[in-house]
């Protein structure tokens, strides 16, 4: 019998956390929602394994690698088990620098915390697990995500060359518009929503720490949905 639980936990930094994501320094002054680490918990009766969803810009392979093993020995499941997830917001606290080798990789002081919050995602959902029954569905969102890329006029090609300019000929490539919907739908406790859509979540910008649009996401699925929980999966768009 599968079961499933959720978990999530505040991950909002502190004032005056570096957010990257700009090619300028930003330091967060204010909070516009709440920053989250979401956990989702599947048991066959055999096997646990869990899928965590992180509002930071990104995590390296060496931050991961160490946050799976603080994971697996807090909460007692397989390394290889843990799947580690970024929404890629750009508003969010500083984890962990550009890093060619292990021996070169560093994290922040909020990187440093931020383990041990995930873990607790971690062991909410594990402690929260209920039979579910699974279920799984497949749409399109159309005009919200775009190609950056243009092919210019002149022949040369640009990101980001400008809202509205005349100098663009045409984007390089479609943007993938197919969503996804997995519906873990549970005895006696809130289902649960794992959304997929892929989109480049930088859409408020600024020195207040938020979630973007995959924020936006998980509180409009919630609202609309009675009695649900949501997670938000963001795919490669750019």
């Amino acid at each position: 019998m599968l079961k499933a639980g959720f978990g999530r936990v505040d991950i909002t930094p502190n004032m005056g956390v570096d957010i990257p994501g700009y090619y300028n320094v930003r330091k967060g002054a204010g909070i516009l929602d709440p920053l989250y680490a979401t956990a989702v918990a599947f048991d066959n009766g055999e096997k646990c394994a869990v899928v965590c969803s992180v509002d930071t810009i990104g995590m390296n392979q060496y931050y991961c690698a160490k946050a799976r093993a603080i994971i697996a020995e807090k909460c007692g499941i397989e390394e290889g088990a843990i799947i580690l997830h970024a929404t890629h917001i750009h508003t969010g606290g500083f984890v962990n620098g550009y890093a060619d080798s292990a021996e070169e990789f560093s994290t922040s002081e909020y990187g440093e915390w931020l383990y041990v919050r995930i873990a607790d995602a971690v062991k909410l959902a594990l402690n929260d697990l209920a039979p579910a029954k699974m279920l799984h569905t497949r749409g399109r969102v159309e005009d919200v995500a775009f190609v950056r890329r243009f092919r210019m006029k002149d022949g040369t090609v640009m990101t980001n060359p400008g809202w509205q300019t005349d100098k663009a000929d045409h984007p390089l490539g479609n943007p993938d518009e197919e969503s996804q919907l997995l519906i873990l739908k549970r005895e006696g406790k809130p289902e649960i929503g794992i959304i997929n859509f892929q989109v480049h979540p930088d859409m408020v910008g600024g020195e207040y720490y938020t979630a973007d649009f995959p924020g936006f996401v998980r509180r409009t699925y919630e609202k609309n949905v009675p009695n649900s929980l949501c997670m938000y999966l963001n795919g490669t768009q750019g």
